[in-house]
């Protein structure tokens, strides 16, 4: 079960730290504030971690731990993301290393640019 992060009343609740570190990102870096958890598909309850719907780009935050890791959870997620490329949305995939603070830039140039910003 993922834990929920603290965070300050003005950011929106996320369900791992990870997402947290990403949300605070952002801010931080003042990009658009992304929706969370939107169910992107007609028929499934399929959702992003992160996304902006307009644009069409996901964030998907990759941790470790059970169910995800195993050969159902994979196949269920290998399945929600190739009919999400199916609807034209743009999946970006990130882990703990694009959140540390040396690889900020980084992750968030590659966010801007899959924005157009």
């Amino acid at each position: 079960m993922k834990k929920r992060a603290a965070k300050p009343k003005t950011q929106p609740a996320t369900e791992s730290d990870l997402e947290a570190e990403f949300l605070r990102m952002t801010f931080n870096y003042r990009l658009p504030t992304p929706t969370l958890q939107h169910i992107f598909h007609p028929t499934r309850n399929w959702r992003f971690d992160f996304c902006w719907p307009l644009q069409k780009v996901a964030v998907e935050i990759q941790g470790f731990g059970p169910g995800h890791n195993s050969l159902v959870g994979m196949t269920n997620d290998y399945a929600k993301h190739n009919q999400a490329l199916l609807l034209n949305w743009k999946i970006i995939y990130l882990m703990a290393k694009d959140l540390k603070l040396e690889n900020h830039h980084q992750t968030i140039n590659l966010v801007k640019t899959m924005l157009g910003l």
